[in-house]
């Protein structure tokens, strides 16, 4: 039963039925409103001030799945999509304000936990002073628009892929002959040939008016405007270069739902290269066939059946028979048995030795003459070199006498004959081998004859394993033979087949192939097929990935435009024509200044510009205006496109809408505001923590220090020891250097005061050699040099003690995370290296803001208690990263590992494991507590005999720029 409900002038509600009218007369507007209300699938809400819901129409319980209590006295924002709060939230607040209607579009949370699309229509509600007391709100569900319309970009895309996947050029016109679709190699070509630019609404008739082809255009499209289908038409057109172009069109017209003509698509190939190559077939044929008439004697030649498949002129004239009325016949059609069983004898026996063969007979001339005569027969074979026929010549002898001359001559004419025959099938084998496409030729029942090498090279079969085997059998998949035989009908089929499918290599494997089919055909009947095969696999994955790259640009929640290298747009998105209202066909060919709002600075163009012609990506913020001039913010990338030689070809811009993100920064300036005077509030309380805290600290850290005291000693003691030892070296060094100097002087004295010197400058040379002074100054420079080394090593270990001991204050500043590790591990070397190998893994990572003490006491406690829990031979990593904007900072050990129920104390104060007395179980504690200080984490992962691993995070002192 259908009902169906109407509310007359005087606010009476009738319901109709096939089987009752009730009426309900004199109900209050109250009433009315609920009925009304009831009825609607909309959802009407009405709110407070701040968006808290008084009111919520039962329709909800339909569309949402809520009962209006479940919704009355809640947030209308609670329900809808995350992302989309914040659109909402300022549409609210703008119509409150503004005493406006707003509109919105966003996401709501259903019952059961879905999402649908609502669009939410809202309006002020004003007391009688103008107060604004609250807002009334309509939802409508419109996902399945959303979905529609997400589905037609998605076809749309789609669509101009394929248009443009094809090698053909493609163009759809409208009634007045105005283009309403291209293809990119349509465009191409008029440009290129023609020098014509087209665009959608462009008349292809207007373009053509100084061309002698426009009227026979104009007249191919009014057959199919007239819902004519036009079969495949050549056109020849003189280009802006002086050359010649061929296309081959074929058109369908367009018809509406109700059948009406409204359009006509046109499908244009480029023929210049066949058209030329088949002139010069027909060129070729044409001399053969004047050839073979220029010669005096009766020629003729049969296919391997015995058919006549041709003959010249003079074979015509010798026998008063016309070409016509013989071909296709055998000699049992023109001779009587006993003769044609001779004839037929010698045929086969030319066909089967492939030898030529000359034999005499006789035969009636056009006279009715019995004239001797000799046949010369000779095979001929075809492009694939399988034997096709016979070819004879027959030469009149009756008058052997005067006609000897001649028949010399006709002799040489039918070597010269042969060889044209030869070098024709030269040919024509050379063009088939030669064919960059893998060829086959095949009889009418599917059986193949030849194939050239780049079907071998395709399909992994030799020229003599495809010999003789049907196809579908050879290269067909077992599942599809059964179409594979359906398409093959010898009866028909006379027209050029074309078709994407799937076939079979050798090995077995499967790969997609375009075929094209054509008859090769004798008078009307089909002797054969010539297949043509291209491999599809790399078309295919192109055209997957460029699905692929379609669906993320299209589907992209940033604005993206390309443009050419003079900045003409030749692609926008739907984000970009959504948030700037453009249509594509609006912005095509212009400058991206459309969008200027005059209040970016020109010095940032002219940076944007420098630096992508230089090759480089510009990052900035741009002040752009829509088209109906309301302002709003980007974030725009900018890079250059180039090609495989580098060369700029286009130039790329991805865009993010920041307009809300910058409305977003006052009002988060004002919340800071806020919660700084209340943080006022904490801090007295905070202080007093913090000195607590501070002396806890100190306390561990000075625990600490005394763990660390005898290693410190023992790492002092050694460089101690070899600067003690080397300076005593250095003494006795200086003091023989010094006597051997003494001596030298004391003989340069003598050696001035008296004239004998010899038996002196021996001795001295003895003692010289003794001592080994070269010796002693190269080994004085290495001592010193170690000297120093230990003296250096000393000062970094007290430094970094006495920098470790300081009492921690509140300064802070940008500290390197991976210096400050490498200072810690000097301070902790005596607990690790006799247990464990260190490895860094740095990340060269930014600074992070905090105390540099305080920092070093969380590395030293992380790295003492890794030594403690190996036992020997293991392993400490230090690592660093970056990651969403924080510095990650992980301690791994190889040791002992941390039982499970361990695993929630360990932070806890005076948590401890180890035995009593060797630890104060504050070391993990006062970490974390330093690590929370800064606005970081501190988290473990342990497994027992494993080992364990401390993870920090803490804020980078600065965001990297760009």
């Amino acid at each position: 039963m259908t009902t169906s409900e109407s509310i007359d002038l005087q606010g009476n509600i009738s319901f109709d039925s096939s089987h009752r009218s009730v009426h309900a007369p004199d109900i209050g507007v109250e009433e009315r409103y609920r009925i009304i209300t009831e009825l609607l699938t909309d959802i009407i809400c009405e709110t407070d001030q701040n968006g808290i819901a008084t009111y919520v129409s039962p329709s909800c319980q339909k569309v949402l799945g809520y009962s209006p209590d479940q919704l009355v006295g809640r947030s209308i924002f609670d329900l809808i999509h995350p992302d989309d709060v914040a659109e909402a939230l300022i549409v609210f607040h703008t119509a409150i304000s503004d005493r406006s209607e707003g509109r919105a579009e966003v996401r709501y949370r259903t019952a059961d936990g879905r999402y649908i699309w609502m669009e939410a229509v809202g309006r002020a509600i004003c007391e009688w002073d103008g107060t604004v007391r609250g807002a009334i709100i309509i939802c409508r569900d419109i996902t399945r628009r959303v979905e529609q319309q997400r589905e037609l970009r998605v076809q749309n895309a789609l669509r101009q892929a394929a248009l443009n996947s094809t090698e053909n050029g493609l163009f759809a016109v409208d009634g007045d002959y105005r283009y309403t679709l291209f293809n990119r190699h349509h465009a191409e070509r008029m440009k290129r040939l023609f020098g014509i630019e087209i665009q959608p609404g462009k008349s292809i008739v207007e373009a053509f008016n100084t061309h002698p082809q426009r009227d026979e255009i104009k007249a191919f499209l009014d057959r199919l405007l007239q819902g004519e289908q036009a079969e495949p038409h050549l056109w020849s057109f003189d280009t802006i270069e002086g050359g010649e172009y061929y296309c081959e069109a074929s058109g369908n017209p367009i018809r509406n739902a109700r059948g009406g003509v409204v359009g006509a698509v046109v499908v244009t190939r480029d023929v210049t290269q066949q058209h030329k190559a088949e002139v010069r077939r027909q060129e070729q044929l044409l001399f053969l066939s004047t050839l073979l008439d220029g010669i005096p004697a009766p020629v003729f030649y049969k296919d391997c059946q015995g058919r006549f498949l041709g003959m010249n002129k003079s074979f015509e004239q010798f026998f008063a028979i016309a070409k016509e009325s013989l071909i296709g016949k055998t000699v049992y059609d023109l001779l009587h048995d006993e003769l044609a069983d001779v004839i037929s004898q010698q045929n086969r026996q030319v066909l089967s030795t492939e030898q030529p063969l000359v034999y005499p007979t006789t035969v009636y001339n056009a006279a009715g003459q019995l004239r001797q005569v000799l046949v010369h027969l000779a095979p001929f074979k075809d492009r694939s070199g399988a034997i096709a026929g016979v070819v004879g010549v027959v030469l009149d002898v009756t008058e052997l006498r005067e006609t000897q001359q001649q028949l010399r001559g006709s002799l040489e004419e039918k070597e010269v004959l042969v060889r044209e025959l030869k070098l024709q099938q030269a040919f024509f084998k050379q063009l088939f081998q030669a064919s960059p496409e893998a060829v086959a030729i095949l009889d009418a029942d599917g059986v193949i004859i030849d194939v050239n090498a780049a079907f071998e090279q395709l399909f992994q079969f030799t020229a003599d394993e495809a010999r003789g085997k049907v196809f579908r059998e050879l290269i067909v998949p077992d599942e599809q033979r059964a179409d594979a035989a359906a398409q093959w009908n010898p009866q028909e089929a006379t027209d050029l087949l074309r078709t994407e499918t799937i076939r079979m290599r050798k090995d077995g494997s499967r790969f997609p192939v375009a075929i094209s089919a054509s008859s090769i055909m004798l008078d009307q009947s089909r002797l054969g097929v010539c297949a043509v095969y291209q491999d599809l696999t790399q078309r295919k994955e192109a055209e997957a990935q460029l699905r692929q790259l379609s669906r993320a640009v299209e589907q992209s929640p940033a604005s993206i435009i390309i443009t050419d290298t003079t900045g003409a747009i030749e692609y926008v998105n739907p984000r970009f024509c959504a948030l700037t209202g453009y249509t594509p066909e609006e912005v095509l060919g212009q400058n991206p200044r459309i969008l200027k709002s005059g209040l970016t600075p020109p010095e940032v163009y002219r940076n944007l510009w420098q630096t992508i012609t230089s090759g480089r990506e510009w990052i900035g913020e741009l002040h752009n205006k829509t088209k109906t001039g309301e302002l709003f913010w980007e974030l725009a990338h900018i890079s250059p496109i180039m090609d495989e030689n580098g060369t700029i070809t286009h130039y790329l811009a991805v865009k993010e809408d920041i307009t809300e993100r910058k409305g977003i920064d006052s009002l988060r300036s004002h919340l800071e505001e806020q919660l700084r005077a209340r943080n006022a509030e904490l801090e007295q309380s905070i202080a007093q923590i913090k000195k607590m805290q501070s002396g806890l600290i100190q306390s561990e850290k000075m625990a600490s220090l005394g763990l660390l005291t005898a290693g410190i000693a023992h790492e002092i003691n050694n460089p101690l020891a070899y600067i003690s030892s080397n300076l005593n070296r250095f003494a006795e060094y200086f003091n023989d250097s010094v006597a051997l100097l003494e001596r030298w002087k004391k003989f340069a004295d003598d050696a001035r005061l008296q004239e004998t010197h010899g038996a002196a400058i021996a001795e001295l040379q003895a003692e010289e050699e003794q001592v080994d002074l070269p010796f002693i100054t190269t080994d004085f420079t290495n001592l010193m040099q170690h000297a120093r080394e230990g003296i250096d090593r000393i000062r970094s270990i007290v430094d970094q003690l006495r920098g470790f001991s300081h009492v921690s204050s509140e300064v802070t500043d940008d500290v390197s995370v991976e210096r400050a590790l490498d200072d810690t591990v000097i301070l902790a070397w005596n607990e690790i290296k006799y247990k464990a190998t260190m490895v860094r893994e740095y990340g060269n990572i930014p600074p992070v803001r905090c105390s540099a003490g305080e920092l070093k006491q969380v590395f030293v406690n992380l790295l003492v208690n890794a030594a403690h829990a190996i036992e020997k031979n293991g392993t400490i990593t230090l690592r660093t990263a970056t990651r969403d904007g924080q510095a990650v900072i992980e301690i791994e050990d190889t040791g002992c590992g941390i039982p499970p129920e361990h695993l929630k104390k360990i932070f806890d104060p005076f948590f401890t494991t180890k035995a009593v007395g060797k630890g104060t179980g504050l070391g993990l504690w006062i970490s974390a507590t330093i690590i929370n200080k800064y606005g970081g984490t501190i988290n473990v992962e342990s497994r027992v005999g494993v080992g364990s691993k401390f993870i920090i995070t803490l804020p980078l002192a600065a965001e990297p720029k760009g």
